[in-house]
């Protein structure tokens, strides 16, 4: 009513509330009730509306009498005078917890998921990758057994050979570091954590996962727009989960190239005012016959050996993100592939990313 009091509830409301039905009359202010992580979100919007004379419409949590909380949406339309001012509201409020609590475990499955494919595709890599961190330790191991030796002859005039042999020992063995904790950090499970990102970095440090086989399949790698800035609000672990599907899958398909051809990947990053765009392109086998959305739907391959979960999973890291996947053929040959992030506006920081239409 005026006096921004309820006045009215009904039984199924104070069932919500787990409060004796007339208790509210007693109560100065009912936003009280509303979780304190809502509590101004909930506060700022009614008294907008009340001001506004329009529609109050919101999602928020409620604290039972019993102290469980409670997911509540509340809608209330005003109530006008003779002069359209607003002196009242009359609406109701639905127990959405069910639902809330649904979409937390297909988001703790999507999440889990995601880590699975994240092994299964470390699983198809670790071969050829045991080669690559094999290769510095073989040198740091090379590297050591000659400066021991060296050192044994007591040439003091040879020290500076020595330190600088030391001196490679050290940055080898620091690459080798890398290299694992790229693996380490690929294969984590964290919880998704956004936070403000340069996105051609966390691209390059994909890239990086896959420099063994790029040089497998001898593919010309090409990277335009990465002297751009080009800031989002992501998960970096999850968007570099995206990039190593889409071009280790270019890989796969430039394998089969024409010997008269030069396999070509080529990877962009184009920004716009709302959003910004990857598009991981290549010269390979093309995309199948098929409706394009058909690829990424899960456990569908087109390719042996495949598992049919990359391109799946692409896509759900994608659209949590509020970006958007698909995939084009290229006119003369090959395919592409494309994501979009919304762009991060200015330096502000949130808990999630924006979303686009």
């Amino acid at each position: 009513d005026e006096s921004r009091k309820l006045s009215y509830v009904n039984a199924r409301w104070t069932d919500l509330t787990g409060l004796e039905r007339w208790s509210w009359k007693r109560m100065q202010d009912p936003v009280e009730l509303v979780h304190t992580l809502d509590r101004d979100d909930v506060r700022s919007a009614w008294r907008r509306a009340w001001l506004e004379g329009t529609r109050f419409e919101s999602e928020f949590r409620l604290i039972h009498a019993d102290g469980s909380i409670r997911w509540v949406y509340v809608v209330a339309e005003p109530l006008k005078d003779d002069q359209q001012q607003c002196v009242g509201f009359v609406g109701y409020a639905m127990d959405i917890t069910p639902l809330k609590q649904s979409m937390e475990t297909l988001q703790q499955r999507e999440a889990e998921l995601a880590h699975v494919s994240r092994l299964a595709t470390m699983g198809q890599m670790m071969a050829e990758l045991s080669h690559e961190i094999n290769q510095p330790l073989y040198s740091i191991s090379n590297y050591a057994g000659a400066l021991a030796e060296f050192l044994k002859s007591q040439n003091v005039d040879r020290f500076d050979t020595a330190i600088g042999w030391a001196e490679r020992i050290g940055r080898i063995a620091a690459d080798a570091g890398e290299i694992i904790r790229r693996l380490r950090s690929f294969t984590a499970h964290p919880s998704p954590a956004y936070e403000p990102l340069e996105l051609a970095t966390t691209v390059r440090e994909a890239l990086s996962l896959l420099e063994w086989q790029l040089r497998r399949t001898n593919a010309c790698l090409e990277l335009r727009g990465f002297d751009e800035r080009h800031p989002v609000m992501a998960d970096r672990v999850a968007i570099q989960q995206v990039v190593v599907n889409l071009v280790k899958n270019a890989c796969e398909a430039v394998e089969d190239v024409e010997p008269t051809k030069t396999p070509q990947i080529t990877v962009t990053i184009q920004g716009g005012p709302d959003a910004v765009q990857v598009e991981i392109a290549d010269n390979g086998r093309g995309l199948p016959e098929c409706d394009p959305e058909d690829l990424f739907l899960a456990f569908t391959s087109y390719h042996p050996g495949g598992s049919g979960m990359g391109l799946a999973v692409s896509r759900s890291i994608v659209e949590q993100h509020g970006g958007k996947i698909w995939a084009a053929s290229n006119d003369e040959g090959g395919a592409t592939f494309v994501f979009c992030l919304p762009r991060q506006a200015g330096n502000e920081a949130t808990s999630s990313p924006a979303r686009f239409e």
